[in-house]
């Protein structure tokens, strides 16, 4: 959680950013993607998410199907907007 002030501060932002990258790039390489568990209320978005994301790794012929359960995420996630 960043400060008003901190979120202005566009060098702290491109660090971050770029230590997020290359913590991802290192996980990408080992295949390994820590992921937490989702609180229960949106167990079945996250559900959604984990799959599309299985998806993704089929490559380009699995775009289509991809960006429909994505979008089964979402409309999941909106049904939870008011909470």
């Amino acid at each position: 959680m960043l400060s008003p002030e901190e979120l202005r501060d566009e060098r702290r932002l491109r660090d971050e950013a770029a230590k997020y990258a290359l913590e991802f790039l290192k996980q990408d390489d080992a295949m390994e993607y820590p992921m937490g568990c989702p609180d229960g209320r949106m167990n079945k978005a996250f559900f959604y998410a984990i799959e599309a994301a299985r998806l993704m790794c089929g490559g380009i012929d699995a775009k289509p199907a991809a960006r429909k359960v994505l979008d089964l995420a979402i409309e999941e996630i909106q049904r939870h907007d008011d909470e």
